[in-house]
């Protein structure tokens, strides 16, 4: 991957954990939590297109199933 593609996929990712956070902060209904998971199935994809990376330098290291679910 090209350093311009990193920077592209960290800004992507970037705005999809601001969503996902912002989403965590809402008040809880069926919606709220489509779209929670729906961010959730988002990251994991874009996780695990990332094997063999530094997931820190990506924002990714950490349990996504645990923070958005």
């Amino acid at each position: 991957m090209t350093n311009k593609e990193k920077t592209i996929l960290k800004d992507i990712i970037s705005e999809i954990l601001a969503n996902a956070n912002e989403e965590l902060s809402m008040e809880r209904d069926d919606f709220t939590n489509g779209k929670i998971l729906a961010y959730n199935e988002v990251l994991s994809i874009i996780k695990n297109y990332l094997t063999g990376y530094d997931l820190k330098e990506f924002e990714l290291d950490f349990d996504i199933d645990k923070k958005y679910v």
